[in-house]
């Protein structure tokens, strides 16, 4: 089994000079794999990563950023009827839908991977986002093993909401925190409590790391709802393009990865 992980998505300036320390800090959790690891880097022709002292920069993938004339919440309002979507279906806010619909972009620059890398069937696929951090000493080799073993895919992420926020801050830790096809989301209480939600919502963590057999993938599918104007953003996006809703299996690990921007006052590169 061979794991290809892959650095994606709009490369961020104002973190740049982070993304050395945070790419080496990728494959030494890799250090432990008994089987062929790959890294590889993409991001679009607009990138300024090439401004930047980046020692893979000679290796990056770049592709054109695609053009999106639709919105993604608006022109699919009836996609999932709960009301953290339907929220985003009736947002007036311009600044707000105008990045709904660069929201689908980070699906899409996945699929040209998957479309143009010759990516062996027995492989698991890592993707991470260049504006996320992992936690420190993490063995991640056995998570893309588990993710093969089970044909499954498999988040990393520290959940938006915990009641307590040293738990929410800690990536440094990994623990399964289930077996899902779908998340259900908290709601604060009105007395400081987190309750579940009575309702799931249909939508999968982008922001941490994902894991997925390659033949999780299918390319022809992305292509076909991105034509028809039906892909949906981010996070539902994700759930859709893996198709969770026909019950392929998806396990969630909490802890170990974060946006970077929610790490930086905990000093996260310090070893």
């Amino acid at each position: 089994m061979k794991t290809v992980v892959c650095f994606e998505g709009q490369f961020r300036s104002q973190f740049a000079r982070y993304t050395q320390k945070s790419v080496d800090r990728v494959k030494k959790a890799f250090d432990k794999s008994t089987e062929p690891v790959e890294f590889l880097y993409t991001t679009w022709t607009s990138s300024p990563i090439r401004n930047y002292v980046f020692s893979e920069a000679k290796n990056v993938i770049y592709y054109e950023e695609p053009i999106v004339d639709y919105s993604p919440y608006k022109d699919n309002p009836h996609a999932v009827k709960t009301p953290r979507y339907q929220r985003r279906v009736l947002d007036t806010d311009e600044t707000r839908v105008n990045r709904h619909k660069h929201q689908t972009k980070q699906i899409l620059m996945h699929n040209y991977l998957m479309r143009d890398l010759e990516i062996p069937s027995k492989a698991t696929v890592v993707r991470m986002r260049w504006d996320s951090v992992i936690g420190r000493n993490l063995n991640l080799a056995r998570i893309a093993k588990f993710s093969f073993r089970e044909q499954s895919v498999v988040t990393v992420a520290n959940r938006w909401v915990y009641p307590d926020r040293e738990t929410y801050r800690d990536i440094d830790k990994i623990s399964l925190g289930g077996h899902w096809n779908y998340p259900f989301d908290l709601q604060e209480a009105s007395n400081g409590e987190w309750l579940l939600a009575k309702f799931p919502e249909f939508w999968m963590y982008d922001y941490g790391l994902t894991f997925h057999p390659r033949r999780r993938w299918d390319v022809d599918y992305i292509n076909e709802l991105h034509k028809t104007k039906k892909l949906l953003a981010a996070d539902y996006g994700w759930y859709q393009a893996f198709q969770l809703e026909t019950n392929i299996p998806w396990h969630h690990f909490d802890g170990g990865a974060a946006l970077l921007r929610t790490q930086l006052s905990r000093n996260i590169f310090d070893e």
